[in-house]
């Protein structure tokens, strides 16, 4: 063997590593950009589970709004307020919290972005008086935007409302539509909820047994 071939022999396989580097790097360039993609496939897929948890919850709870009618004002009005920026009403708890039949809810945005749903088990407490429970329904939230749909005073015409307070009834439906932060990919479908009202809207709630009294008069 002579110099030449030692020579190409050489060539041959400094080109050999630079194929081999190449590969190498291709292959750790794929690995890491696979594992971005599944990273934010993975991101993806756990908010879109949080924002889907959050609507079955507010949804299973305002679907029982319970229709309790109040009679301490010149026209009954159902216990069942709201605006833009939160809500208020009676439902029952939650099975697994114990024999209350019903609480008073509030849902409402804080300060810090959390979406937030407490509860009271006394129905005469002050709803600014601190909540037997409280759950963040939904976290890093922009802007909350709650609308009621009924026929409802003045106007007593069917159309959507920013305002349900002193009605004779629950609204048909609410709308809750939430916004979140630049750069935040979540996306919240407007949630609709029928309130299944199934009382009396006359009926004179018991606070304790949470059934019927009667119709007021």
């Amino acid at each position: 063997m002579d110099a030449r071939s030692d020579g190409f022999a050489l060539v041959e396989v400094i080109a050999s590593l630079v194929i081999l580097v190449m590969i190498s790097l291709l292959i750790v360039t794929g690995v890491r950009t696979g594992h971005r993609v599944w990273e934010r496939l993975d991101a993806r897929t756990v908010a879109g589970e949080a924002v889907a948890g959050a609507q079955s919850l507010l949804r299973e709870r305002i679907e029982k709004a319970y229709a309790s009618t109040r009679l301490d004002a010149s026209a009954p009005y159902t216990e069942f307020d709201g605006d833009a920026a939160r809500l208020r009403f009676l439902a029952p708890a939650p099975a697994a919290d114990g024999p209350q039949p019903v609480r008073r809810w509030s849902l409402n945005l804080g300060s810090n972005g959390d979406l937030v749903l407490s509860s009271w088990s006394d129905l005469a407490a002050d709803p600014d008086h601190p909540a037997i429970a409280s759950s963040v329904v939904l976290r890093g939230v922009k802007a909350i935007d709650i609308a009621y749909y009924g026929a409802g005073a003045p106007d007593f015409q069917p159309r959507w409302r920013p305002r349900w307070s002193g009605q004779a009834t629950p609204p048909g439906l609410v709308r809750i539509r939430l916004g979140f932060g630049p750069g935040d990919r979540r996306y919240w479908p407007d949630l609709l909820i029928h309130p299944a009202v199934d009382v009396d809207a006359l009926c004179k709630l018991d606070p304790v047994s949470g059934r019927c009294l009667g119709r007021g008069a």
